[in-house]
């Protein structure tokens, strides 16, 4: 049975990325990707909110992350 993603190292998801294995593929590279820019965008969001200069737009900004 094989890991499921979610529970490989970084380093053991890209090793079995790079084999020769059906599995994992390009659709699960991709969602990586996806959620990882998705992460980023929280980070950004969170951040900005926190200035000074973000007062008026702190409700859109908290809005946008959990």
């Amino acid at each position: 049975m094989t890991t499921p993603v979610r529970d490989q190292t970084v380093g053991d998801y890209l090793q079995a990325l790079a084999s020769t294995a059906a599995v994992p593929g390009g659709g699960s590279a991709a969602a990586l990707g996806a959620a990882m820019g998705a992460a980023l965008v929280s980070m950004v969001a969170k951040l900005s909110a926190k200035k000074a200069k973000a007062v008026g737009d702190r409700d859109v900004l908290t809005g946008l992350v959990p």
